[in-house]
């Protein structure tokens, strides 16, 4: 089988093998983490085939105690985080609607349609419950904290590594 390159369109390719049916329509389960939202969604886009697309637009609130999250609730909030768990929830639901409803404006504006999911809980197991549920074809995920090693041992972060290591399908690991 020839090996493709993500951005030609896939279903053209294969239209001229007899041997091969076209694909059917794909649902993409794109992973929202609220950072860089539009880029993150135009560059996951721009690897996808539009024809059939249905990009699943996922934002998890991350329910994990504090010192397991990391970077994130900082870099979303701007500001020291919230004394209070729920505060902290709030704001990052906040945060995910803002995210969400930015998707959704890029994918419109691009002709994809578009399913939206919010969680809360740990992110990594949202997203593979969720790319289950939704019987995706394909997860969509950043590879990790933009203050990471580009390449090396940490260069995917722990929630990535756990959607590659437990998916249901395959999964497009984004970096930058």
């Amino acid at each position: 089988m020839p090996v493709l390159n993500a951005a030609v369109d896939v279903r053209r390719c294969y239209a001229t093998r007899n041997d091969t049916p076209p694909l059917a329509a794909v649902r993409a389960l794109l992973c929202l983490s609220g950072l860089e939202t539009g880029p993150f969604v135009r560059h996951a886009l721009a690897a996808l085939p539009r024809e059939d697309l249905t990009a699943v637009l996922l934002h998890v609130v991350d329910t994990r105690p504090e010192h397991e999250r990391g970077y994130l609730p900082r870099v979303l909030l701007r500001a020291p985080p919230p004394a209070h768990q729920r505060e902290l929830e709030a704001a990052q639901a906040e945060a995910g609607a803002a995210a969400i409803a930015d998707a959704r404006a890029v994918c419109r504006q691009l002709g994809v349609a578009v399913v939206e999911r919010s969680a809360h809980g740990r992110p990594e197991r949202e997203i593979v419950r969720i790319a289950a549920e939704e019987r995706a074809d394909l997860i969509v995920v950043g590879a990790h904290d933009p203050n990471a090693p580009a390449i090396g041992p940490h260069s995917v972060g722990p929630v990535a590594r756990f959607v590659l290591d437990h998916a249901p399908c395959d999964v497009l690991l984004l970096r930058g």
